[in-house]
């Protein structure tokens, strides 16, 4: 045990010690022990106070800090002095946003004493997050002292304040900032007002009060109508910029390169954006001023080097990219995609005339192209050397092509489908804030495969050149580029972006500021990232509700896509450029117009391709680029609409405004037409039939659903005004003409401009829409109704009903055909009607009702006549056996004649001059009262409809296709002339051949004609006035007049085929050459025509062994009932044998790997290893077939044609004294005359007449004499 200092005790000695000792010894230890534990303690209570002292230090503070933000919050605020309602809505936000900010920064200061979990910041961290703080204060600070300058100097000095207020800080003495700022606007309106003399004098200034301004009441178009959409309060102060997205974050550089200053007015903005892109009147007043034109730096920019770029920017893009082809671009370059090998031999091709009409520009673009890494020199020439080319480019620019036709021979194309800124109507919302971004040089960032950059040579000034990077030109560039971009576009549409995206042009769409600053600076710097080029001076970068995309002005403040001033300056200048010389003008002017139009149809709709295809007509008939064209009067037509209605067409609403909605089914059939149309659960049926001239085989199915669409919208026409309409039909060519905006043809365009002045008349909006034929079936009923009870009183017998019980007022039961009176009701939806359903009306006082109602709804009429107390004339059928003749005859008992109700009868005489006929039964020779029958019997009614069929389908598709036309135009003629085309007058028939006599090369139009009127009289049941003589004598002065020169070509001979096979058919020959030699070979063997040989299918080539061949033909010219034929070919073994050339042809071309199809097909002549079509070749394609043969034979081509190989067969098959019989079957002949024009005769067989005479030398009188005396010729 421890003793005091400087003793120590043994324990030995402790035994010796005395009681007292001991005592004492144990007293001095309890009094160090004592005094040990007291200094302990009082060491713990002084702990404990400083502690308690500290705590109510700590409480006192925190007191102090509630009592000052009470005395904050009791404080009156800055807001409670403004007098202005809109600033101080936007100012108390903000305050609260500052006391907000000002306390997190107290807690953020409190909580760095070490002990809390901010302990770990290093002071970097710390002074960084202090310095956001300063800042957002500041920012804060800055807005609300905004604020109060706008309530007390007005928005328009504030906002010059906030321009001034730097400057006027670094100058203590300058005068006050409100000064200054009234100062400064008002010399900028004196600059204006100097700028825009003697335009306009008044300029208006954004308006103090947004909701009282003058622009937003005016009623001018294209500015929406009050009550349907209502401009925004302007946003004056920015939210502060949020903290950047972890991944990726934007570097301090890349954000000051390329994000602009924030707006304070995007409303403002969006009208001066709509004010310099548009040439609306209503936003003239929101021009800024001309700027002075920039001093060009004498330094210009470094271009960027593109080549390995997006390369060295790998690592960015493996975090998404889940593409192997586009992680191969990436890492090796794009490889050119083979068809089958690339070109075999080098190739090289001189520049096009362009590229030396801009060689300046031309040295320019490939000084550029060198300087970026995109093309490279090589001393040698490469493998490919392709012509360069200009062609223009937006805004009266220009770009420099690589023209690789040649070379994209050999390339595989991908289809893909482009984004369309038609999206923008499904992704936007109104107010949205947008955004764009253009890349530069978007192409030039994909690398080339480097063994493939010899393919991609070119030559200027004596120079060869390899493109390293992808050229514009390249017929896959577009499927690269985009398929690259898009992996892009997916992780930004995973973290939620709206966003469209064409090829190098990216559109975004923001709800908020806040959200389009946080999604600009992403977007920014994962374009950055990437290793993508911006170029800042195509972006929209500026908060603004307005950008201009694709050409378009995207407004999302009235919703709107706008048409720019340009793209209207440009198409006002290319038509007066056509107008200037009609005659003769450009090919490429003209491209040039047609191309401005249809670039329009965003806004302008169908109306583009409606009003356009003239003017396509008059560019198809060039004979190349370089020369001119004329235009005719429709053509002219179109040019002048486009000068004439341009200024109307601005803008078109991105968000439909229309609230009714109808839905309309249509169809059309043979003989008529029908359709119905949903409102609500109501639905409306109509229905009508064809004229003669209009029935199936006359006209095509195409103008018949055409038709019947355009009267089924003038029969719903009350129901349809002001209304968007979706049109419904299982006609796929309709639903694409009424989506592109008219047809080609003729006859179609005539329809489809009838349909737009319709839709325009009454305002209706129709949206075309295709559905499969089982989902249309109640359309397709209807349009094959038979009215068979569509007869009516004569013109004569009707007048005279009306003396006796008339006036009437209205039809009850008629059709557009035979009403009687303007006012009428029909049974189903009609053009004209009043009413459809006559039952559904009121027919009491005053009307007055005619009614001649089928004998099936007598017995209705009756019942809703007595229910309406009624007045109505009824003409019924003289039927005393059907059901409802009771309820009109009197009682049994009293023996009347007729029910009390009956005020006065009138009984028709039974002649056939009291009724007409209904509409089906509208021929003479059809009358069942002419024969002899009841008109009236519902089986000899039913019959007569099925003769009318089978008179329509009694003839091929052909026939009627032939006909078709000259029908058309001679029944237009008869309508001028005032005079019925059916039946038709010898006298008008013979009248209207002269007039064709006066044109006619030949007498081909006028047998043409002859056979149209002699077919639809006979399928009309009409005598035909072809048979009479004076039809007949013009038929005959026309073939003596127009003598028709013979155009026989001569035909191949079996020595000239044999030739053929040794130049086609060695065996090196390429697929196309086969081809061409089996064409012309079958054509021999088989005598076929053209449309003979492409309608082979080569799955019905069969065959027979070692003994021949039998081809099928499906139809032909002659096979009337298309039963088809086959044809025997004989296998002659041999090199010339043509069963062993099918047999090759079928083996080299790999038919059985590329399903049914045809025999004879198209194929690409230029690749080395040729490969088919799937379509066949079209008849001037084997045209060409046998004139190159003949070329190559030492013939004249223009002597030989398709029917060669066929006249070649049969003369050579007559000269071998093949039977007549034999040949006539062989080559499908119907007659010998016909089969006679295809053989040519040996001279020995032209001379056996004369050499048989008995005017021979060698045979002596006496035999002669013998030989007359035997024949009784004497």
């Amino acid at each position: 045990m421890a003793g005091p200092e400087g003793t120590s005790q043994n324990p030995s000695q402790n035994a010796d010690l005395s009681a007292a000792e001991r005592i004492a010894q144990e007293a001095r230890e309890a009094t160090l022990r004592t005094e040990a534990m007291f200094k302990q303690m009082t060491n713990q209570f002084s702990a404990h106070a400083s502690a308690q002292e500290a705590t109510l230090a700590k409480q006192s503070e925190k007191i102090d800090s509630l009592q000052a933000q009470l005395l904050a919050k009791s404080a009156p605020k800055k807001s409670d002095r403004v007098s202005n309602p809109e600033v101080k809505r936007i100012m108390q936000p903000m305050e609260k946003a500052q006391e907000a900010l000002s306390q997190t920064k107290q807690t953020f200061e409190a909580h760095l004493d070490g002990t809390s979990p901010l302990a770990h910041l290093s002071e970097d961290q710390i002074e960084n997050l202090r310095g956001q703080c300063d800042e957002g204060e500041l920012a804060l600070a800055g807005g609300i002292q905004f604020l109060m300058d706008w309530d007390s100097e007005g928005l328009e000095v504030a906002s010059e304040m906030v321009l001034l207020r730097e400057e006027a800080s670094k100058d203590p003495a300058e005068v006050s900032l409100a000064t200054r700022a009234k100062k400064s606007l008002a010399e900028k309106r004196k600059a204006s007002e100097e700028l825009a003399k003697p335009a306009k004098e008044q300029k208006s200034a954004f308006p103090q009060n947004p909701g009282r301004s003058s622009f937003f009441n005016r009623n001018r178009s294209p500015s929406p109508q009050p009550g349907w959409f209502h401009p925004p309060q302007p946003i004056l102060v920015p939210s502060p910029m949020p903290a950047p997205l972890p991944n990726p974050v934007p570097s301090p550089i890349y954000q000051s390169q390329y994000l602009p200053p924030p707006i304070t007015n995007p409303t403002g903005e969006s009208l001066h954006k709509l004010a310099d892109l548009t040439d609306a009147a209503e936003f003239e007043g929101f021009k800024d001023p001309p700027k002075a034109a920039a001093a060009k730096s004498s330094s210009k920019a470094p271009e960027p080097w593109l080549r390995h770029r997006l390369r060295r920017h790998v690592q960015f893009w493996r975090a998404f990219v889940t593409s192997s082809f586009v992680m191969s671009i990436l890492l090796t370059g794009y490889k050119l995609p083979w068809i089958s090998s690339p070109p075999l031999e080098p190739q090289l091709f001189r520049n096009h005339p362009s590229a030396f009409e801009h060689s300046d520009f031309v040295s320019e673009a490939v000084r550029t192209l060198k300087v970026t890494g995109t093309i490279m020199p090589v001393s040698e020439q490469p493998f490919l050397v392709s012509p360069l080319g200009v062609v223009p480019k937006a805004e009266d620019k220009l770009r420099l092509i690589l023209d690789l036709r040649f070379l994209n021979q050999f390339l595989k194309i991908t289809k893909f489908k482009y984004e369309s800124i038609r999206m923008i109507s499904d992704l936007c919302q109104p107010l949205d804030f947008l955004f764009t971004i253009d890349l530069k040089a978007g192409y030039h960032h994909i690398d080339i495969y480097e063994p493939h950059w010899k393919y991609l040579g070119f030559q200027w000034q004596g120079q060869f050149y390899v493109f390293t990077q992808l050229p514009f030109g390249l017929a896959p560039a577009c499927y690269v580029f985009t398929m690259v971009m898009r992996q892009l576009t997916k992780s930004w549409r995973e973290r939620g972006y709206r966003l469209v995206h064409y090829i190098d042009d990216f559109f975004f769409a923001c709800r908020d500021s806040v959200e389009f600053a946080r999604v600009q600076a992403s977007v920014l710097a994962d374009l950055a990232a990437a290793g993508l080029v911006v170029s800042l001076d195509k972006c929209q970068l500026s908060s603004s509700h307005v950008v201009k995309f694709l050409g378009f002005v995207v407004d999302t403040l009235f919703g709107q896509f706008r048409l720019t001033a340009i793209q209207k300056a440009k198409l006002s200048s290319a038509i007066q450029s056509c107008l200037r010389s009609p005659r003769a003008v450009p090919a490429k002017t003209v491209a040039r117009v047609t191309g401005l139009i249809q670039s329009l149809s965003l806004v302008t709709g169908p109306i583009s391709g409606l009003f356009s295809r003239f003017l396509h007509r008059a560019l198809n008939s060039r004979s190349s680029w370089y020369s001119k064209v004329s235009l005719d009067s429709a053509a002219l037509s179109e040019l002048q609409f486009w000068q004439s209605r341009l200024s109307l067409f601005h803008s078109r609403d991105i968000w439909r405004k229309h609230s009714l909605l109808r839905v309309l089914y249509y169809d059309a059939g043979g003989n008529g037409w029908g359709g119905h149309l949903e409102i609500g659960s109501a639905k409306h049926e109509a229905h009508g039939p064809w004229e003669p001239h209009e029935v199936h085989g006359i006209t095509s199915s195409t103008w018949r659903e055409l038709s019947g669409l355009l009267r089924l919208l003038r029969a719903f026409k009350p129901l349809l005004s002001d209304c968007s309409v979706i049109a419904r039909g299982d006609a796929l060519n309709v639903f694409s003409i009424l989506s592109k905006g008219g047809s080609a043809k003729d006859h179609l365009q005539s329809i489809c401009l009838e349909l737009f002045g319709f839709c325009s008349e009454n305002r209706i909006e129709l949206r075309p829409e295709w559905l499969p034929r089982e989902q249309n079936a109640r359309a397709d009923y209807l349009s094959k109704i038979r009215d068979v009870d569509d007869f009516g009183l004569s013109p004569e017998t009707f007048s005279s009903v009306s003396q006796l019980f008339g006036p009437f007022t209205v039809d009850r039961f008629a059709s557009e055909h035979n009403k009687k009176l303007p006012c009428f009701n029909s049974f189903y939806w009609c053009p004209g009607p009043a009413a459809a359903n006559a039952f559904t009306q009121d027919w009491g006082p005053p009307a007055r009702n005619y009614c001649f109602p089928p004998p099936t709804l007598v017995a209705a009429t009756i019942r809703h006549a007595r229910a309406c107390r009624a007045r109505v004339t009824l003409v019924v059928l003289g039927w005393r056996s059907a059901p409802w003749w009771p309820l009109l005859c009197g009682s049994v008992a009293s023996g009347r004649g007729f029910a009390p109700f009956v005020r006065g009868q009138l009984f028709f005489p039974s002649a056939r001059g009291a009724l007409v006929p209904g509409y089906w039964f509208n021929f003479e020779s059809w009358d069942l009262d002419a024969a002899g029958l009841q008109s009236f019997d519902p089986e000899l009614a039913a019959l007569s409809v099925d003769l009318h069929d089978a008179s329509l389908v009694g003839r091929a598709p052909g026939t009627y296709r032939l006909y078709a036309g000259p029908w058309r135009r001679y029944k237009d003629w008869c309508q001028k002339k005032g005079v019925s085309a059916l039946p038709s007058n010898p006298l008008q028939v013979a009248l209207y051949m002269m007039k064709l006599l006066r044109t006619a090369n030949t007498p081909a139009p006028l047998k043409t004609f002859s056979g149209a009127v002699y077919f639809n009289h006979t399928s009309a049941g009409l005598p035909s006035p072809t048979n009479h003589p004076l039809v007949r004598m013009a038929r005959e002065a026309a073939r003596r007049i127009k003598i028709a020169g013979l155009n026989q070509k001569r035909p191949f001979l079996a020595s000239q085929i044999r030739r053929l096979f040794d130049l086609w058919g060695s065996p090196s020959a390429s697929l196309y050459q086969l081809m061409k030699l089996a064409s012309v070979t079958l054509c021999y063997v088989s005598l076929f025509r053209y449309d003979d040989l492409v309608a082979i299918q080569w799955q019905h080539v069969k065959f027979v062994g070692s003994s021949h061949m039998e081809i099928f033909i499906p139809d032909s010219k002659t096979d009337q009932y298309r039963t088809g034929d086959t044809v025997f070919v004989a296998r002659l073994g041999g090199p010339y044998c043509p069963v062993a050339l099918i047999q090759r042809l079928l083996s080299v071309g790999r038919y059985h790997s590329s399903g049914p199809g045809s025999l004879i097909r198209a194929t690409l002549p230029c690749v080395p290893v040729h490969r088919l079509k799937d379509n066949p070749p079209c008849y001037n394609t084997v045209l060409s077939w046998f004139k190159e043969a003949a070329s190559l034979l030492g013939l004249d081509p223009k002597l030989y044609g398709t029917h060669s190989g066929r006249r070649g067969g049969a003369t050579g098959a007559a000269t071998n004294e093949v039977s007549d019989r034999l040949i006539k079957r062989h080559g499908r002949w119907r007659s010998d005359t016909a089969m006679g024009l295809y053989i040519r005769d040996k001279l020995s067989q032209k001379l056996a007449v004369s050499r048989n005479l008995g005017l021979q030398e060698d045979i002596p009188i006496a035999q002669l004499r013998e030989f007359e005396r035997e024949a009784c010729l004497h």
